[in-house]
């Protein structure tokens, strides 16, 4: 009766920590996820708005004249 009692402890014991191995696996996974995300962002933003920095003040009409900042901004 007593090696029952205490395969089963055992059992609980080895299947919380591979709980709490694969929860902190996985919490560690959704912030990396989101600051890769955040970097993206931030990155195709300011490469966004350095291509507008250098244009003339013509380039910079067709810029927003035919809309082609939205391609930038969306990226």
């Amino acid at each position: 009766m007593k090696l029952d009692i205490v395969n089963i402890l055992q059992l609980i014991l080895i299947f919380f920590f591979i709980a709490g191995f694969l929860s902190c696996i996985l919490y560690s996974y959704k912030n990396d996820i989101k600051k890769v995300n955040y970097k993206l962002i931030t990155c195709t933003w300011r490469e966004s708005l350095k291509y507008s920095e250098g244009m003339t003040v013509d380039e910079y009409t067709v810029y927003e004249k035919y809309s082609i900042w939205r391609f930038f901004v969306y990226l």
